[in-house]
């Protein structure tokens, strides 16, 4: 399951990275084609426990399949998020992909931090098949501003009959992607 869920996340990174990638350009006819610097775009993410190892990965076999575009991965603290981005995006100076919390979605985008997908490369219509009602909190006005890369579980209610029923004798507990919690 734990597999499964990275190999999701780093599934809808990768699209997402895709995405920024700039269209390929053919060479004009009769010109040899010039080598171009690589674009470079610069990544933030909160970073949690598997979280730095799984974007370096990610961004290391991007990079493999897209030569022309380099990525910056820039971990963020939690603490520090929200501002930095309040002091840097106004300024032109935010990042290009950023992984926020969808409970601040509506409030980035409300304040101009966030621009929608392109709906060519992200038809809304894709969006509702591949992805579980997590989608419609980054959806604001019609236009989608991210995906949902995974989802945190903050209190579990079960019905214990039915669990015993099913032969499972206790909950799930937070592993080590949710370090931050506690177990008890």
């Amino acid at each position: 399951m734990k597999q499964l869920r990275i190999l999701m996340i780093l599934a809808t990174i990768l699209g997402l990275l895709a995405a920024c990638a700039p269209p390929p350009q053919a060479p004009a006819p009769a010109q040899a084609p010039k080598a171009a610097a690589p674009v470079e775009i610069e990544f933030w993410y909160v970073p949690f426990s598997l979280m730095d190892d799984a974007y370096k990965a990610l961004v290391a076999e991007f990079e493999k399949t897209t030569t022309d575009v380099k990525v910056k991965l820039v971990p963020v603290q939690y603490e520090e998020i929200t501002q930095k981005v309040a002091a840097s995006v106004p300024v032109g100076q935010g990042p290009d992909v950023i992984v926020p919390y969808y409970g601040w979605v509506p409030q980035w985008v409300q304040n101009g931090f966030l621009a929608p997908l392109p709906e060519d490369a992200f038809p809304p219509s894709k969006i509702k098949e591949d992805f579980v009602t997590a989608q419609e909190a980054s959806r604001i006005d019609g236009k989608y501003y991210g995906l949902p890369q995974d989802m945190n579980v903050w209190a579990l209610f079960y019905n214990k009959d039915a669990f015993a029923e099913a032969g499972i004798k206790e909950p799930p507990r937070p592993g080590r992607s949710s370090a931050r919690l506690p177990s008890n």
